[in-house]
């Protein structure tokens, strides 16, 4: 039977930092491993998460991430996703002041990104952003989520409140 891939995409498209924001990562990462524990998936899935590089160099993201994997007992493929501003453009879009062309030229290229990475996957996991505390700015959210993903493999998206898992035993 041939490998089924679901792509674990933790970055915050909507607001990059150094460091990955909040716990989501690992509810994410939690959600890939029951889903590739159902009876059709079992032996067919292959679980791939996505880190980019854009701001240390390759080899400590690859070493934070194999360790976050080891200690969750998660196996997992890590893919560096590169993001090549001289194709994409700037990594980073100030969602508050930006004027809209700027951020729909943005979640564009973050379309494309994760298209070329993940085009063939069974499923794709995807960070959920917050949404603005401004009720003004949920249609332009929801505009944007749609723009982010619009034609994808099957995604669903994923928000972690508080931290679902525990390394300690």
């Amino acid at each position: 039977m041939k490998n089924k891939i679901i792509d674990i995409w933790p970055i915050n498209f909507f607001s990059h930092t150094k460091e990955i924001p909040d716990q989501s990562w690992k509810f994410i990462l939690q959600m890939a491993c029951i889903l590739q524990m159902v009876p059709g998936w079992k032996n067919s899935t292959k679980l791939r998460v996505f880190a980019s590089s854009k701001y240390e160099s390759p080899q400590h993201i690859q070493q934070i991430w194999e360790r976050r994997l080891k200690q969750l007992r998660i196996e997992c493929e890590v893919v560096l996703a590169e993001w090549k501003d001289e194709i994409l453009g700037s990594y980073e879009v100030d969602m508050i002041n930006s004027e809209m062309s700027i951020k729909q030229q943005y979640f564009a290229n973050v379309n494309s990104f994760v298209k070329t990475y993940s085009q063939n996957s069974a499923l794709l996991l995807l960070y959920l952003p917050a949404p603005s505390l401004n009720r003004n700015e949920n249609s332009h959210y929801l505009q944007h989520l749609t723009q982010m993903t619009d034609q994808f493999p099957p995604t669903a998206m994923i928000y972690g409140v508080s931290d679902v898992t525990s390394v300690s035993l």
